[in-house]
């Protein structure tokens, strides 16, 4: 028995060393909304960027727990960084909205109160996306099917979906559910917003009537097939920012 919990154990030290090496310093947050109480989201990165929930509720949600908002007045603040303010990045996003939008619906959002965004992820009252970020007083991204037409998949049907936004400042490209929706060349750089990072809305409004589970964020580009991976949620996708490692290690392993 003795000899087995050597085993063990040597095995969990090795995971945990490889752990540290699989860290990608280009991921800049990720918050796994897996506390299930409390009113504080942890960045499970280590980076420090952890969230204030004013008013969201714990839930279940589809990878463990999630926060559910009630499209009137519940969001998570992050405050500001200057590693928030990215020029160029991966936004990752699993949320549910029940029903058609009242009005425009975030996921996450760096703004100011006025007309300055690093990066936005909207649902519209169309139950479409809307991905953007501002450029002097200029709108860029893909946010209208008037202009781009690839851009038809609704998110507003109750079920959970994986939304991804990708920009290295030649391309622009999005992915529902492991599947690219729109791209666009776009090469300008975003506006770097000075104000908090908030998810569930903007600063002011945009507060989205429904659960948001988990949120990746990163300063690179991410590959499609890299995006592909996250359809299975963020702890299968980059184990080494699934909180309490050493737990979950142990669960799983049988004498």
């Amino acid at each position: 028995m003795k000899f087995k919990s050597l085993i063990v154990f040597t095995i969990i030290l090795s995971c945990l060393s490889l752990t540290a090496y699989a860290k990608d310093k280009d991921v800049i947050a990720v918050w796994m909304l897996e506390e299930g109480k409390g009113d504080l989201v942890k960045d499970t990165t280590g980076n420090g960027h952890e969230g204030k929930i004013i008013g969201a509720k714990w839930v279940e949600g589809k990878f463990g727990k999630a926060l559910q908002f009630n499209g009137t007045s519940d969001f998570i603040e992050v405050p500001h960084d200057d590693t928030l303010s990215l020029q160029t990045y991966t936004i990752i996003a699993t949320f549910k909205i029940p029903a058609a939008p009242t009005g425009w619906y975030t996921i996450i959002c760096k703004d100011t109160a006025g007309p300055i965004r690093t990066y936005g992820l909207f649902v519209g009252t169309n139950g479409l996306l809307n991905c953007s970020f501002s450029t002097g007083n200029q709108w860029r991204g893909i946010y209208d099917i008037n202009v781009d037409p690839d851009l038809d998949t609704r998110v507003d049907d109750g079920k959970w979906h994986t939304v991804a936004i990708a920009y290295d400042m030649k391309t622009y490209r999005v992915y529902i559910d492991d599947k690219l929706e729109a791209q666009k060349k776009i090469t300008d750089k975003p506006d770097a917003a000075d104000m908090t990072v908030t998810i569930g809305s903007w600063h002011g409004g945009g507060w989205i009537n429904g659960l948001i589970d988990e949120i990746y964020l990163s300063e690179r580009a991410l590959s499609e097939a890299e995006i592909q991976k996250f359809s299975s949620g963020i702890a299968t996708a980059s184990p080494v920012y699934t909180k309490n490692k050493l737990a979950v290690t142990w669960g799983h392993i049988k004498l």
